[in-house]
C-alpha cells in the first residue's frame, strides 16, 4: 500500500511540474529556439511564425 501511494505522490508531483512549466511558457511572448541549421536556413520560417503569432525569438544557433 504504502509502495502504491509514493507512486501516485510521485505521478501527481511530475504532472505539476509539467503544468506549472506549460503555465510559464504559455504567459511568455518570447521564445528561445536551439538549431544546428545555419540561419540564413531557417531565418524565413521563424519570421514567418513571428508574423502569424506575434510572438518573438530568439534563435541560439
Amino acid at each position: 500500500m504504502k509502495r502504491m501511494a509514493s507512486r501516485h505522490l510521485g505521478i501527481f508531483a511530475a504532472a505539476l511540474a509539467v503544468v506549472t512549466a506549460l503555465t510559464n511558457v504559455a504567459n511568455s511572448a518570447e521564445v528561445n529556439i536551439y538549431s544546428y541549421r545555419k540561419e540564413a536556413l531557417i531565418k524565413p520560417q521563424l519570421e514567418a511564425f513571428k508574423k502569424a503569432t506575434g510572438i518573438s525569438y530568439n534563435l541560439i544557433t
